[in-house]
């Protein structure tokens, strides 16, 4: 570098003319020093296996099979969307049975009081309890998806682990006992607007200011917590509310 920088310098003295452009270059020639390189002060040996699978990850990239490996471990299993010819034929029911009763019997216009809301009870309970004439509920939970019953089933067992089987029990008891409670309040709401009346009845819950703007719309209350039996289809069920709304 010494060698070259003296000939540049003896250059310039021969050709006056370029002495200003050429000083700096000279000058930086001489003053240049070596780069400091800050990766000379880390431990090669001690990241020296990091260093191996950074680089080997670079040349030889993971395999299919191994992606594959991953996805199924994170995702699952893959599961193939059934094609259009796949896809089965919706099946018809094997009983049909409309939707509006052509037997129905109406009852005259002046037999039936519309001073109070019709009221039907349930049949005695022994015909419900040999099967001859289930209820709606029970069969909805006999028909009920594999699926559904799956995570019923673990939010049961969830509880029981947690409150334990008498607080379970209590648990339960507890909901059925707030239902029957909001069904008795709001049948004396319907009650009280059948008649005119403005009144809420005592102990209202959240539940009742959620559907007050619903009952404000309906009027001429006919029948409250009736039982129906299919004739047809030979189940029995209770008909919270039969009105006009709207």
């Amino acid at each position: 570098i010494h060698l070259t920088c003296r000939r540049i310098i003896r250059d310039v003295l021969q050709h006056k003319s370029f002495l200003p452009a050429f000083i700096s270059t000279s000058c930086t020639c001489l003053s240049r020093k070596k780069k400091h390189n800050g990766y000379d002060e880390v431990n090669q040996a001690k990241y020296e296996g990091l260093v191996r699978t950074v680089t080997a990850s670079r040349i030889s990239p993971q395999t299919p099979d191994r992606l594959f490996e991953e996805d199924n471990f994170l995702f699952g299993k893959v599961v193939k969307s059934k094609t259009a010819t796949q896809t089965p034929e919706p099946k018809a029911p094997q009983n049909w049975v409309p939707l509006s009763n052509p037997n129905k019997v109406s009852l005259p216009l002046e037999k039936t009081d519309f001073d109070l809301p019709l009221k039907i009870s349930l049949p005695a309970r022994n015909h419900m309890a040999n099967g001859t004439i289930p209820s709606v509920t029970r069969i909805l939970q006999q028909t009920m998806p594999m699926e559904q019953a799956f995570y019923l089933e673990r939010w049961k067992q969830r509880m029981i682990m947690e409150l334990g089987e008498q607080g379970f029990a209590e648990y339960t008891a507890a909901l059925f006992s707030q239902g029957k409670q909001f069904h008795m309040q709001l049948e004396d709401l319907l009650l009280a607007l059948d008649h005119g009346k403005k009144e809420e009845p005592e102990g209202s819950t959240g539940y009742l200011s959620s559907v007050q703007h619903v009952l404000t719309d309906i009027i001429g209350v006919k029948s409250l917590e009736s039982a129906v039996h299919h004739s047809e289809l030979q189940y029995l069920g209770l008909v919270d509310c039969v009105a006009e709304y709207r």
